[in-house]
């Protein structure tokens, strides 16, 4: 038996090799449609520009090709980057997305069916910057018998930040405020760090995050 079968071995290796050969060489020709999750690369803007609304950051694009063809994606994934002039404007501009704004491996001659997004909306803005003061706003003081020292007030480090973003949003801005400060469970003096409140998601400060000191007394009602 194990003569029979070891007769001839070299030619049936061979055979054996050809016919995976050509079996990979079938299935990599049959066509399939994928979607695939492909990065949106918009223009860079000058520093004195923003988007007011944050971009999205992928499309689903669906394609249609063989599997060889495909699987050149994961060796150069396709980006989509759409080119167009970006100046402020009072209104949002509509930017159609199509696969003229493909980049794609070279290896690639498939067929793009379709982009979702097919149309996203963007608005540019000019960039202001602007040194705010800091109001700090307590959500809860210390429980009686506790309370915040009547003759002093609380301290913020820094006292001012500078703030970054839509013009038009940091030139309504006359002060920032702190998120809520829980006091509740404070029985003495201390400081914690605590973040800012941004009124509008594109507005940055620097720093994020200010150092409140408050200073505490025991009290009793008469």
């Amino acid at each position: 038996m194990f003569k029979a079968l070891t007769r001839n071995l070299p030619v049936k290796l061979t055979s054996l090799a050809l016919a995976i050969l050509l079996w990979a060489m079938v299935t990599g020709q049959h066509e399939v449609v994928r979607q695939v999750r492909v990065p949106l690369e918009l223009p860079a803007l000058a520093d004195s520009l923003m988007y007011l609304v944050a971009p999205p950051q992928a499309v689903d694009v669906v394609f249609r090709g063989s599997k060889r063809q495909l699987f050149w994606f994961r060796l150069r994934p396709p980006r989509l980057r759409p080119t167009f002039e970006a100046q402020p404007s009072e209104e949002p501009m509509d930017v159609v997305l199509s696969d003229q704004f493909l980049d794609l491996p070279r290896q690639f001659s498939g067929s793009v069916v379709t982009i979702q997004p097919k149309l996203i909306s963007l608005q540019v803005t000019e960039v202001a910057v602007a040194e705010v003061p800091v109001r700090v706003v307590v959500g809860r003081e210390p429980r009686h018998p506790y309370r915040l020292r009547a003759d002093s007030e609380l301290e913020v480090e820094p006292a001012v930040v500078r703030v970054r973003g839509p013009r038009d949003q940091v030139r309504r801005l006359p002060w920032v405020r702190t998120e809520p400060l829980d006091l509740s469970a404070e029985q003495k003096d201390g400081s914690r760090e605590i973040a800012l409140e941004a009124p509008h998601a594109r507005i940055r400060f620097e720093p994020e995050a200010v150092r409140v000191r408050w200073y505490v007394e025991a009290w009793q009602t008469e």
